[in-house]
């Protein structure tokens, strides 16, 4: 009788481990950092957009003022990966 009492404060303790082991896993997972961080620090501008190609094609075709900022290296070449991005 008592055998079968500690065997089954034994296999109360495990099941009682292994759920709180999971909740406990499953609530710290890995740290969610902000999105912040990512973005290099010599960056000149942060860009977001949900329809990226529509606004692409706007700022590419309809704007007088990037057709004058593609006459500099930078701005061509970041129009040429846009292009690529695009296609």
């Amino acid at each position: 009788m008592r055998n079968k009492i500690i065997f089954g404060s034994i296999i109360a303790a495990a099941i009682a481990g292994g759920i709180y082991s999971y909740f406990y896993v499953k609530k710290v997972k890995s740290p969610v950092s902000e999105a912040i961080h990512a973005i290099p620090v010599n960056a000149c501008f942060v860009f977001e957009s949900r329809q990226a190609r529509n606004t692409w094609k706007k700022l590419n075709e309809t704007s007088i003022m990037w057709e004058d900022l593609l006459g500099t290296v930078t701005f061509g070449r970041l129009n040429s990966h846009g292009a690529f991005l695009d296609s």
